[in-house]
């Protein structure tokens, strides 16, 4: 009977020692689980910071930008004009200024200029001139300008819908160019 008694004890003992284990392994386990949980939460709050951070150089950065802004206005009215205006020359041809109506006379982007405007249905404006050309309206124009300044009479409208100018060619005029060829 005392062996019995004292089995019991040594099972009750080893027993209470695998629970005593097993309970240290899974606080171990979940004080691994709460730093690790912990690391994430560092990581984040980092994270956090360093967009914090490029959130406010942005901010200083545009506002540096629309300081100069402000500023390169502010000395375009004083002065009349950009400090930061890029002149761009050209080459224009050069065109005694009287009626030569040749077309040979002309560079080649005059000519097609004119050539939209002999093969258009009806008037065109810079805009659909530079669309239809794929060039700058300032440069087309540059090139009404250079084409009237070479003698070809370019008939100007103001459109009644929208208010822009118009531009057309003469029928005798358009044969006549159209029969040069």
């Amino acid at each position: 009977m005392v062996w019995k008694i004292f089995r019991k004890d040594s099972f009750i003992e080893e027993r209470i020692s695998e629970v005593h284990t097993i309970l240290e392994s899974s606080f171990s386990k979940v004080k691994e689980d709460i730093d690790q949980v912990g690391e994430w939460i560092r990581h984040f709050d980092n994270y956090k910071d360093e967009q914090h951070k490029k959130f406010i150089n942005f901010e200083e950065r545009l506002r540096s930008i629309e300081q100069y802004i402000i500023n390169s206005n502010e000395n375009k009215n004083q002065t009349g004009h950009s400090e930061n205006e890029h002149v761009q020359s050209f080459n224009r041809s050069i065109q005694p200024i009287m009626n030569v109506q040749k077309i040979d006379d002309l560079t080649p982007a005059q000519k097609q200029v004119v050539g939209i405007l002999i093969y258009s249905g009806g008037p065109l404006s810079y805009e659909d001139i530079s669309n239809k050309l794929k060039i700058n309206v300032v440069t087309v124009r540059r090139h009404i300008n250079d084409i009237k300044r070479a003698g070809f009479k370019i008939k100007e409208k103001v459109s009644v819908k929208n208010r822009r100018k118009m531009f057309m060619l003469d029928e005798d005029i358009k044969q006549t160019i159209l029969n040069e060829k």
